[in-house]
């Protein structure tokens, strides 16, 4: 895996991904089993949509290489950025962050049990629902994904010339990665359209 539940902090925040022992012995209901679940199925996902299957397994194989994944070497360098041509392009962390945190928030913040599906409730707190962090959050994380500059296209948030998004990176980097296989997301709004 590319992230842990340690990313998942600050802007990202997913409370309770830690196991605190409670006073009987046992463990407090905790996030950590469901979010590292996520992870592996979001990650996963997010990658072969991007990259294909093959550069997918190609990306593997050289994490797992320890002369292989290196500073320079170009799947460490897709994994934690780099600089290139006055650009900045951060690398894969932060969007499979923000992919991994907008699928949580929409499938895993619910429990399906006999009744249906149920959101659980604090007390001396109100539900809120997440559907417009989660467009947010989705809408960057789209701009991050696909943003590219010369192809006129504007998605969600600012155009800011020195950093590019992953699909900017392998295009302008056909020599190290194919693009053959990139799939594209949609931006979103409340509306669904």
């Amino acid at each position: 895996m590319i992230i842990d539940k340690s990313y998942f902090t600050g802007k990202l925040f997913i409370p309770n991904v830690q196991v605190v022992p409670d006073i009987h012995g046992g463990t407090q209901p905790n996030n950590q089993d469901k979010l590292t679940g996520a992870i592996v199925k979001y990650e996963r996902l997010l990658l072969i949509n991007a990259l294909g299957a093959a550069q997918y397994d190609l990306l593997v194989t050289a994490m797992e290489s320890e002369t292989d994944y290196i500073p320079g070497n170009k799947w460490y360098d897709l994994v934690n950025g780099k600089t290139y041509d006055n650009k900045r392009f951060d690398g894969l962390r932060e969007i499979i962050g923000y992919y991994v945190y907008v699928n949580f928030l929409k499938y895993e913040s619910v429990q399906f049990n006999t009744t249906g599906l149920e959101r659980s409730e604090s007390t001396n707190s109100l539900p809120v629902l997440p559907e417009q962090r989660v467009i947010d959050y989705w809408n960057e994380f789209v701009s991050m994904y696909q943003y590219y500059h010369g192809c006129g296209c504007v998605f969600y948030g600012s155009y800011t010339p020195n950093f590019v998004s992953l699909y900017q990176f392998l295009n302008e980097n056909q020599a190290d990665y194919s693009i053959g296989n990139f799939g594209f997301y949609q931006i979103q709004n409340i509306l669904g359209i």
